[in-house]
């Protein structure tokens, strides 16, 4: 548990992210349930060079937020909590990859040499994502949507995730966001 019980379900849960079409920054998202309700908001800023973003519940207030971090070898995204306390940090598995790598590391453990409390596995056109614990067990799964009206002919993306019981879905949310940000420009790249 990360940003609070209030975001841990012991039931599977499914999100779509959906990008903004009509926002300033290009960097906001509307989450929705699987009922169509908006559960939750990425807010990121009209101009910064660390890509601010701020996730806020339904009620509009702030969850967590992360940042990434500039001038760095491997590409790099701090997670903070509501109060800006360090939370976790998120890395690219290594500079040059065939699949699109990260790892996680919360900040219980940040300082300490080996382990990662979240690998997130990635296909080679960073399009599916699957989230893993320590212990190799699942904690959820991220999937673009290719084939859609925002997709195909405004450019925005629109993502499903799937976060697993007993999992921090405000956490998760703002780890495939960062997995969007982290290797988007990769993506364009590959096509």
């Amino acid at each position: 548990m990360i940003f609070g019980k209030q975001y841990v379900y012991p039931h599977r849960q499914q999100f779509v992210l959906q990008e903004k079409v009509f926002s300033w920054s290009g960097d906001s998202f509307d989450i929705y349930d699987d009922q169509g309700r908006i559960r939750f908001k990425i807010k990121g800023k009209i101009v910064t060079l660390r890509q601010r973003k701020r996730l806020y519940d339904h009620k509009d207030q702030l969850v967590g937020q992360l940042l990434h971090k500039g001038l760095t070898l491997h590409r790099t995204v701090k997670f903070y909590s509501a109060t800006k306390e360090v939370v976790a940090v998120a890395k690219k598995s290594a500079i040059f990859q065939l699949k699109s790598n990260a790892d996680v590391h919360l900040k219980k453990r940040m300082g300490q040499t080996g382990g990662r409390d979240v690998k997130i596995r990635g296909s080679f056109f960073a399009q599916e994502f699957t989230f893993y614990d320590s212990h190799g067990n699942a904690l959820g799964e991220l999937h673009r949507k290719v084939f859609n009206f925002s997709n195909l002919f405004l450019g925005k993306d629109t993502y499903e995730l799937v976060v697993f019981p007993n999992v921090d879905c405000a956490f998760m949310i703002l780890v495939a966001v960062a997995m969007d940000e982290m290797f988007s420009d990769d993506r364009q790249r590959k096509r």
